[in-house]
């Protein structure tokens, strides 16, 4: 209750059609307010506005042409990171004690890492992902940036329906895997901020654990999310063209020339991997730890 909070533009609000990090509006369609934001205002937070975001959501630098870029609190020379970039950077500076933002391939893990704040992309289909702007149906994930871990919890508890099965007793004792691979090809400041973690988890070392071939997942990742984002914003293209930086063109381009047998294929093999991950790594452990980006920090040029 009371509490102030900023919402990444790509929801709806009641007054409040979003930009989606653009001049275009989006028109609403049968969803006037996102539930997540009905939850959040029943519970007494106060929003206090929309954030910046990379145009679209379709990138990763939290650069934006149209609004300017939003400033690292932590070192103006410093990238943001996106798309969910303002979310971040409002809680980072200070400005409110959490937000809300979306998570399509690492779009609140990122920003938040490099602001210094705590970021989660939950489970798909834990929180309601209906009333926002969509990137690719599929993958665009609902996702909380928090100044702590404890404010953190308090969103997601709000968030969270009471009768998803996230809510069960917890096992005493946590295993924690630690995904040494990706670790291996970062740079040592990350290795660095695992073993902090693990001192400060009181772990031991974790054990190992693998992890999906990331080209493979990637490759995967840019056929569906490319296929649902060119058919997505194709409209708002043909309205809005000015709209759109090079760069989204760019990928747009390519998202329209991906035929539906491979975006099919794609799907299945998606399926196969995030099962196999289930059953395999995930059943050895409850958290696995990785690097969220190769290095800690990225100068803006």
């Amino acid at each position: 209750a009371n509490l102030p909070f900023a919402f990444k533009d790509v929801f709806f609000a009641h007054g409040h059609l979003p930009g989606d990090g653009t001049p275009y509006r989006f028109p609403s369609r049968g969803v006037e307010q996102a539930p997540l934001l009905e939850r959040l205002f029943a519970a007494g937070a106060i929003p206090v506005g929309a954030t910046n975001l990379d145009p679209f959501s379709y990138s990763t630098t939290g650069e934006n042409p149209f609004y300017g870029a939003p400033i690292n609190p932590l070192d103006p020379e410093l990238l943001v990171g996106g798309s969910s970039s303002g979310s971040s950077v409002a809680v980072g500076a200070g400005i409110v004690p959490f937000a809300i933002g979306t998570d399509t391939g690492g779009s609140i893990r990122i920003p938040a890492a490099f602001c210094g704040v705590w970021g989660w992309k939950p489970t798909n289909g834990l929180l309601d992902a209906s009333g926002l702007v969509p990137l690719s149906h599929s993958h665009d994930c609902p996702a909380i940036v928090a100044s702590d871990a404890r404010m953190l919890r308090r969103v997601a508890e709000t968030l969270i329906g009471k009768s998803s099965p996230a809510w069960r007793k917890a096992e005493s004792g946590m295993r924690i895997g630690i995904a040494q691979e990706l670790f291996a090809a970062s740079d040592a400041d990350t290795a660095k901020a695992l073993n902090r973690f693990l001192a400060a988890a009181r772990s031991g070392s974790g054990q190992d654990v693998a992890v999906p071939d990331l080209a493979l997942c990637n490759g995967i990742a840019t056929v569906i999310t490319g296929y649902e984002a060119a058919r997505f914003l194709h409209p708002a293209f043909e309205e809005m063209p000015d709209a759109f930086t090079g760069n989204v063109r760019q990928r747009l381009a390519i998202g329209a020339s991906i035929a539906r047998r491979d975006y099919d294929v794609a799907q299945r093999i998606r399926s196969r991997l995030t099962a196999d991950f289930l059953a395999g790594t995930l059943s050895k452990c409850d958290l696995i730890v990785s690097p969220i980006t190769p290095r800690a920090c990225y100068r803006r040029e």
